[in-house]
């Protein structure tokens, strides 16, 4: 009966290593950011040492804007969407996620944050998971002022509707995984102040530019316009809420 538990632990143990090993090499195959963007942006110039992306104004910063990256894209798969937006004035941060989830990494908003004292004002977003790790962040700190969905929605356990939050909702015509009657459903967890703007022909892999992914629609416009449509709407917002 010792030898039966002895190799059943074993083999329980070994299982448990397999399984973990699994999701481990699972998690790293992620959706890169594709020749369209890398024409654009040099990517080892916005990258730090621990992988994330900073880009910074080059005259007084406006806020700081922290963006988590979907489940399993490259946070560089942003950082056309983020240039755009520290043109503008606003200093973007998109981090290296552990196991490349948000929501194994809910607070790394908090460490921009925090080594960035002298920047008053905070944003927090995210596309699709990212966005779901976002609203978290945001419903439990103070601190920020608002939140920047793109084809996200905050989870049931999430409610912000009581909270004086400013709130933009991104959402495509043509995305095949977050659906428009996800973002309907959810806005009863949301402030009635949220903005909520439709991309006309876009879909949810062009709210970074990393090609296409699986059981998306096809868009009917480029990512660069779905991308710079995205730029708009949100400068606009930021300037109407800043």
């Amino acid at each position: 009966m010792k030898r039966f538990f002895k190799w059943f632990a074993i083999s329980l143990l070994c299982l448990v290593t397999v399984s973990v090993a699994g999701m481990y090499i699972w998690s790293q195959q992620t959706l890169a950011p594709t020749n369209e963007l890398t024409s654009q942006i040099n990517i080892e110039e916005i990258v730090d040492d621990e992988g994330n992306v900073i880009l910074l104004p080059n005259d007084e910063i406006k806020a700081g804007i922290v963006l988590y990256p979907g489940a399993k894209v490259e946070n560089t798969a942003y950082s056309y969407y983020g240039k755009k937006l520290a043109d503008a004035g606003y200093a973007v941060f998109i981090p290296k996620l552990r196991l490349n989830f948000a929501i194994m990494d809910q607070d790394a908003a908090a460490n921009f944050i925090e080594h960035y004292p002298e920047i008053k004002t905070w944003y927090v977003g995210g596309h699709s998971l990212g966005g779901v790790a976002a609203s978290s962040f945001a419903n439990e700190n103070a601190s920020v002022k608002g939140l920047i969905l793109l084809a996200s929605y905050p989870s049931n356990g999430t409610n912000l509707s009581d909270e004086s939050l400013n709130v933009i909702s991104i959402y495509s015509e043509k995305d095949g995984l977050t659906e428009i009657s996800d973002i309907e459903n959810s806005k009863s967890r949301l402030p009635l102040t949220a903005k909520y703007v439709e991309i006309t022909g876009g879909n949810h892999a062009q709210f970074g530019i990393y090609g296409e992914q699986k059981g998306d629609k096809q868009a009917d416009i480029s990512a660069l316009d779905q991308q710079n449509k995205m730029v708009e709407e949100t400068l606009l917002w930021l300037e109407n809420n800043g």
